[in-house]
């Protein structure tokens, strides 16, 4: 990690023509692999500053440039449609959307009378208040029975175990 650090602020260093600090002048002499990298890579910067780019340029370039500039002199053709026929087409479709989801949420079906519908409510009201009464009345036996049955064992154990020991005694 750290000579990937040194080997960035080398790169850095060769990108903006500037010295090498110090620092990393004496962790170049120290390493061997940066100072490798820090060869090679001045040597491929100092080869890169020195080529002299092409000055013919080719010849298919002037065509090419002279046809876009031709291209952009001539005037933008008018489109087909007019931008109120567009506009047109755009709110009709929202209309037909919209009225597709207006009637798909309004549609229920049919409609249970007031009536019915209240009965059914007072139905599942009495069936939760009876459900609530008989788990009252049954939970604590359920819930204390095994605890129960536990000390009646541990009673008996312990009624033998005194019997046990008034038999042994003399």
């Amino acid at each position: 990690m750290k000579n990937w650090i040194a080997k960035l602020r080398i790169s850095a260093a060769l990108d903006s023509d500037k010295q090498l600090p110090p620092k990393l002048r004496k962790r170049i002499a120290r390493s061997g692999g940066v100072r490798e990298f820090a060869s090679r890579t001045a040597a491929l910067d100092d080869a890169l500053k020195r080529a002299r780019p092409r000055n013919d340029p080719p010849p298919w370039l002037h065509a090419w440039v002279m046809r876009s500039v031709r291209q952009e002199a001539i005037p933008a053709q008018r489109p087909r449609w007019p931008a109120r026929l567009a506009w047109v087409g755009g709110a009709v479709a929202a209309l037909a959307l919209g009225s597709v989801c207006w009637t798909i949420f309004t549609s229920r079906g049919p409609q249970p009378s007031a009536r019915t519908a209240g009965a059914a409510s007072l139905d599942t009201a009495s069936g939760a208040l009876q459900l609530g009464s008989d788990l009252a009345r049954t939970a604590p036996a359920t819930l204390v029975a095994p605890l129960s049955n536990e000390m009646d064992q541990l009673n008996n154990d312990l009624n033998k175990t005194a019997e046990f020991l008034m038999a042994s005694l003399p």
